[in-house]
Parts: structure tokens; sequence; C-alpha cells
């Protein structure tokens, strides 16, 4: 029986660079794997949801358009506007973005 050692296949296979054909064995193989469902997306399209009906129905979305509204007033004026309702203005927009963001993936 003869067997080789580690450095001795390594030079075998280094020196043939044998490639095998595929001739469509992959894309055969993948066809018949199950696709894995992806719940994150709901999950997180759901919390959005729930988030952005506990900010409407807890009152925080008047305090939260009177912020924008005032971060656009100062911006229309060039003034600088406040802190906070910059950091508002700013969080909406991500939020926004996030939402915008989450249902693209939950089409795709």
């Amino acid at each position: 029986m003869n067997t080789l050692s580690d450095k001795e296949l390594k030079q075998l296979f280094k020196n043939k660079q044998i490639e095998i054909e595929d001739n469509g064995f992959t894309k055969n193989v993948m066809k018949h794997i199950p696709h894995r469902k992806d719940y994150n997306n709901w999950i997180i399209g759901i919390s959005a949801s729930i988030g952005i009906l506990i900010v409407i129905f807890s009152g925080a979305f008047k305090v939260l358009m009177e912020q924008i509204f005032s971060f656009v007033t100062f911006i229309a004026k060039v003034q600088l506007p406040t802190l906070e309702s910059t950091f508002v203005y700013l969080l909406a927009l991500s939020a926004l973005g996030g939402i915008f963001y989450f249902s693209r993936s939950l089409n795709n």
C-alpha cells in the first residue's frame, strides 16, 4: 500500500491542476435544496409598525411634528436651528429611511 504525506499530496495536486467539468450539476443540486424563509424582515417591520402606532397614540407625534416644523422654519429663515429640533429632524429622517429600506427588502 502506497501512502503519501501531506506535502506530497499538496505537491501532486499543485502540479496537476485538473478541473472537473460541472455539466450543470451545481444548478440541479441548488434547484432541489429547499429555500429557507427569512422572518427577520417581518419581525423588524412589525416592530416598527408597533413603534409608529405608540408614537402616534401617545401624543409624541404632535411634539415630533412641532420640532420638525421648527427645524424647517429655522432653515427657511436661514438661521441656525436649535439642537433639539435638528436631532428630532435627523431621527425622523433615519426612521423614514429605515422604513423604506425594510419595506424594499420585504418585497425582494
